[in-house]
């Protein structure tokens, strides 16, 4: 338990590094535009490898370049970790990239086009068909 404990911890400083790193890093693969996210770093047992979890919200055309340039910056990662964290193994990073909060996002956006339309459509239903409970006629038709 104390070992897994010890990796949580790990993970979350990492992935607080990481993200401020990014930041410092300069490569023309990396969008000036949009939103990069680090979401989550899972560790190996043996601290050896992590894999880096990130998205990406922008233009999808600029995602493969991302992902390059990420890659590429590997080296410079591990050495800025190194640097601010005492490990005595830096792990390998491996860049993923997590569609959720895109997906996420999609869904939001089908949800409150559903509200949107089903409030319409409760708003057209009402329009003529309001009934005068005392005759059953509907108001608005010739009697």
């Amino acid at each position: 338990m104390a070992k897994r404990h010890r990796r949580e911890r790990v993970e979350d400083l990492l992935l607080e590094v990481v993200s401020e790193v990014f930041r410092k890093l300069k490569d023309p693969g990396i969008p000036s535009e949009g939103l990069v996210t680090f979401l989550r770093i899972e560790v190996a047992k043996d601290l050896a490898s992590a894999d880096v979890r990130y998205s990406y919200l922008g233009d999808k055309s600029k995602l493969d370049d991302l992902h390059q340039a990420l890659i590429r910056s590997r080296s410079f990662f591990r050495k800025e970790i190194n640097r601010v964290v005492k490990l005595r193994k830096i792990p390998e990073l491996k860049f993923h990239l997590d569609r959720s909060m895109e997906k996420g996002s999609e869904i939001l956006g089908l949800l409150e086009r559903v509200r949107i339309q089903e409030g319409r459509e409760a708003g057209d239903g009402r329009a003529g068909e309001s009934t005068d409970q005392s005759t059953g006629n509907e108001s608005g038709s010739p009697t």
